[in-house]
């Protein structure tokens, strides 16, 4: 456990499949090999949809706040239709 652990706090490349299973199999022989390509696949950085998915978070919750600043509400509406110009004149 404590060769996992160190492994885990190693700064570098990613590990490839069969780096990660040279580091395994000598410990646990039997060592899954689904798990392994779940390991591999973890230890990707992310790609290109992931950036896509948080710009369009981004995007849409951006649009959802100026739509709910833009409601028609008369507590908001009524002080600002009834402010008057410097020059006097109602705007």
């Amino acid at each position: 456990m404590k060769r996992l652990q160190k492994l885990r706090l190693e700064t570098g490349a990613p590990m490839t499949l069969e780096e990660l299973r040279v580091a395994v199999v000598d410990v646990y022989p039997q060592f899954s090999e689904k798990v392994l390509m779940q390991a591999t696949k973890a230890n990707q950085p992310p790609g290109l949809f992931s950036k896509i998915k948080w710009a369009t978070i981004l995007l849409g919750s951006s649009v959802g706040v100026l739509w709910v600043v833009n409601l028609p509400d008369p507590m908001i509406r009524w002080p600002v239709a009834q402010r008057r110009s410097p020059l006097g004149k109602q705007l």
